[in-house]
């Protein structure tokens, strides 16, 4: 098992701790958490040799490139260490304590000669560095590796180097119709730069003689091929969403389709394509909204079956007993108090079991898990029941599984509000529930609804609960 098989076999919660890290595990696990949640890479490169290959994470993907064994360098030994040489013998590449690390060093040089000169920054290149307002990005028009660069308009020069270039950007920024270049000029030394994909103008897909941009469709699953855009909100691209296409796009969610047409949305995808569904058919009913939310989009609820529930309460018991450990959340105490009553849960938490049981079945089998194994119950085994344990698992996977095919899953999240839930979950686990003030610790609860004029109420937060109460709060709502 190399890097990257360990990186892969992270849980959601391992693999956000490693991503904070700056090396190499770092970037990988970035790129797999990206990778998890659908959301763009980070800017960020990696290369891991192994024995006859490399692990390579760059522009947004990783993958593992074989190595030639046809290296054009030699090592010599001189002065009890390893040095790395060009054949002719011309150029030194450096000196190393041990063999193994000049071989490292000798694979990773012929890595670099061998990899696609695409790679490398030139004039025309697309191109992003750090600036004080956040990452900007634009085209390069001059390379100067020898001399001073002086950047028009301005009293701003650059030393060139050979090893280090000065490079002279056009700034391209993005505007409602895509990206598009500036009269702005700028100057930066080329190892301050990372060459990116060619910015382009906004893709369209031509509906009913108008030319629609992505934000129009509900299911946008590659930005840049307009030909696997469906269902689209807008009606016209002045009018944009109305109450008439809102409802053309949710019978085409549903299982008659729209006059006989169902979209044909993947399962992975279905749950956010209907929350922007959901989103659009409360922007364009406003206030006069109906009381009951299209059948498509209703979201049912769910008894915790009995073994679910003895499950639960034995997490409970275990938790009374002390077998928790220190690192157990209010959220985990809450959701074993809940499965444990038999409470009804809603598809949201549904969801949330579904992913809890995906991210720890790493835990399966680990010490303590079992009954007769030393330390039993460990935390992660408390844990797991207190999340309904193996019937759990079963029952939440079965629902899931079954929302999914019938496309009835209702409140779906986007990956940025996924994000977000994590977070304030997050902060409920490590410094406990929300109570019901004002003050820093507080959610600001009023018993008086302001926003009961605007349809807005407790029971469409995420966090509700089925029956009353919250996920974050210590009190019910």
């Amino acid at each position: 098992m190399d890097l990257l098989d360990r990186i892969n076999a992270l849980t959601d919660d391992q693999l956000r701790m490693v991503a904070e890290r700056d090396d190499a595990s770092g970037v990988l696990a970035a790129y797999r958490l990206a990778e998890l949640r659908g959301i763009p890479a980070p800017e960020r490169s990696v290369v891991v040799l192994a024995e006859d290959y490399a692990i390579v994470a760059s522009d947004g993907k990783i993958q593992r490139v074989d190595i030639d064994g046809g290296v054009t360098k030699i090592i010599r030994e001189e002065g009890g260490e390893y040095c790395v040489y060009s054949e002719d013998g011309s150029r030194s590449f450096g000196c190393y304590p041990t063999m193994r690390e000049a071989e490292e060093r000798l694979r990773q040089i012929h890595y670099f000669e061998q990899a696609d000169t695409e790679k490398s920054i030139r004039e025309g290149s697309f191109v992003s560095w750090n600036s004080s307002g956040g990452r900007a990005r634009g085209r390069v028009e001059h390379i100067m590796t020898e001399g001073v660069l002086g950047v028009p308009d301005s009293d701003f020069s650059i030393n060139a180097e050979p090893d280090d270039p000065a490079v002279l950007i056009r700034i391209w920024r993005q505007t409602a119709d895509g990206w598009g270049e500036t009269e702005t000029l700028v100057g930066h030394k080329m190892s301050t730069l990372t060459r990116i994909e060619p910015l382009s103008k906004q893709e369209t897909k031509r509906e009913d003689g108008q030319d629609f941009p992505a934000e129009a469709f509900a299911y946008v699953p590659d930005p840049e091929s307009p030909s696997t855009w469906k269902l689209r909100l807008w009606d016209s691209l002045e009018e944009r969403e109305t109450r008439t296409q809102i409802g053309a796009a949710i019978a085409a969610l549903g299982p008659g389709g729209f006059r006989g047409n169902r979209v044909q949305i993947p399962a992975e995808d279905l749950a956010g394509v209907k929350r922007r569904v959901l989103a659009a058919w409360r922007r364009v009913w406003g206030e006069d909204a109906p009381e009951e939310i299209p059948n498509a989009l209703k979201q049912e609820s769910f008894k915790p079956p009995q073994g679910v529930q003895e499950a639960a309460q034995r997490a409970l018991d275990w938790i009374a007993e002390g077998h928790a450990g220190s690192g157990f959340t209010d959220v985990g105490r809450a959701r074993a108090a809940q499965l444990a009553r038999g409470d009804n849960v809603s598809e949201q938490t549904i969801g949330r079991m579904a992913s809890f049981f995906a991210r720890h079945s790493v835990n399966i089998g680990t010490e303590g898990w079992n009954l007769g194994d030393e330390g039993f119950p460990s935390p992660g085994r408390v844990a797991w029941d207190a999340w309904g344990g193996d019937p759990g698992r079963t029952w939440a996977e079965s629902i899931s599984e079954r929302l999914d095919k019938n496309g009835t899953y209702g409140y779906p999240l986007s990956w940025r509000q996924e994000v977000l839930y994590d977070m304030i979950e997050d902060v409920a686990e490590k410094f406990g529930l929300f109570n019901s003030g004002n003050t820093g610790s507080g959610a600001h609860y009023m018993d008086a609804n302001p926003f009961a004029g605007k349809r807005i109420k407790c029971a469409n937060c995420v966090f509700c609960q089925v029956g009353g109460g919250s996920e974050i709060l210590e009190r019910p709502v």
